[in-house]
């Protein structure tokens, strides 16, 4: 996601490191491409405050797309719901989240609360699970955003994702239900 629309640029990963699993940025400078520059002092982990699970216990972030909204300062985040459901390797459903950015400092930038973090968290806003797609797995989605990962309005955002139904005893049953779907998320808050 680009932080001017110009060069630099925040680079979301996720980490599976044997203990848990994760989701880092790192902000970097592509001036020049022979040579980019990480300007963030190393990566930061991404706040995982305000996530809760389908067991209404603390989530984790593993598989999610983030947009920045300039009207309003939000960063989003569509992520995996878990646990997955069982005989499944993927989730029932995916989350949208957003986390309140700081138009006030004068040091702001989008995506500066996930590099400044003090009470900050995540506000659920929406799910996509059985109820919307009529599919048993929900999955792998992402933000309709412009080229730089900003969102294209402040009134409601595409959702793309992964629908499938679950085939618990067949993997090639479950792939070839393989579909993306779209969903528009209003904002009304």
């Amino acid at each position: 996601m680009s932080v001017d629309k110009k060069s630099e640029v925040l680079l979301f990963y996720t980490v599976g490191d044997g203990q848990s699993t994760y989701t880092r940025v790192e902000r970097w400078n592509f001036t020049s491409l022979n040579n980019p520059q990480m300007i963030s002092d190393g990566y930061k982990r991404v706040l995982t405050r305000g996530l809760k699970n389908l067991n209404n216990t603390q989530d984790y972030i593993s598989n999610a797309d983030f947009a920045y909204d300039p009207t309003s300062g939000r960063m989003y985040m569509i992520k995996d719901d878990h646990p997955t459901p069982e005989g499944a390797n993927v989730g029932s459903g995916v989350s949208i989240y957003y986390l309140e950015e700081d138009f006030e400092n004068k040091d702001f930038y989008p995506g500066y609360t996930l590099f400044n973090v003090v009470g900050d968290m995540w506000n659920e806003m929406d799910n996509i699970n059985v109820s919307i797609s009529k599919f048993d797995l929900n999955h792998n989605a992402g933000f309709v955003t412009d080229p730089y990962g900003w969102t294209l309005s402040n009134k409601n955002i595409d959702c793309l994702f992964t629908v499938a139904n679950n085939y618990p005893n067949s993997f090639w049953g479950t792939l070839g239900s393989y579909r993306i779907y779209q969903y528009t998320m209003e904002i009304s808050e």
